[in-house]
C-alpha cells in the first residue's frame, strides 16, 4: 500500500497505471467499509500483485 497526499495523486496514478498495463481491481473512490475518509484505488501490476494507494484525510 502506498499512501497519498492529495485524492487527485490516487486518480492519476490509476489512471497512469492502467495506461502502462496495470489491470483495474478497484477505481477510484470512497471505501467506507474502512473508514469515512479512506479514499482509494486499486490495481493488478503485470504480475498479479494487487497495488492500492490511499488518501486518508478528510476532503
Amino acid at each position: 500500500m502506498f499512501s497519498s497526499l492529495d485524492y487527485v495523486i490516487v486518480d492519476t496514478f490509476h489512471a497512469a497505471a492502467l495506461v502502462i498495463g496495470a489491470n483495474d481491481n478497484g477505481k477510484p473512490g470512497i471505501r467506507k467499509q474502512y473508514h469515512a475518509n479512506y479514499y482509494a484505488a486499486f490495481v493488478f501490476d503485470p504480475l498479479g500483485h494487487n497495488i492500492e494507494i490511499v488518501y486518508h484525510s478528510p476532503f
